[in-house]
């Protein structure tokens, strides 16, 4: 189940969330057909993606239960020695499933 997806670095890159693969995966659209593969294994379903551009973070929201989500930064610079890696992320969010539909706002 995707539950969302993004592109980066003008279009060459597609991230997608999944809730039953407890994944972000990404493909490289600049190579004729796209292969995907995983850019990030989370301990839990993941819900939505937001890309901060600037700043070249990944956002997803997930967790090992509906109770424990918590928003995750994911290093998403290609050139970083950390691309792929959590760089932090939120302690304690409530919510439930009602938190699992999010957005970044565009500032």
């Amino acid at each position: 189940n995707v539950t969302d997806a993004v592109f980066s670095e003008g279009g060459r890159y597609l991230y997608l969330s999944s809730s039953l693969g407890n994944a972000v995966q990404r493909a490289d659209l600049s190579l004729g057909t796209p292969s995907f593969s995983t850019f990030y294994a989370a301990g839990g379903a993941c819900y939505g993606l937001a890309l901060d551009e600037r700043r070249r973070r990944l956002y997803t929201l997930t967790g090992p239960t509906s109770s424990s989500y918590e928003l995750v930064a994911i290093d998403a610079d290609p050139t970083s020695t950390t691309y792929g890696q959590p760089l932090g992320s939120s302690l304690g969010l409530s919510g439930g499933a009602w938190i699992e539909r999010w957005t970044l706002a565009p500032s």
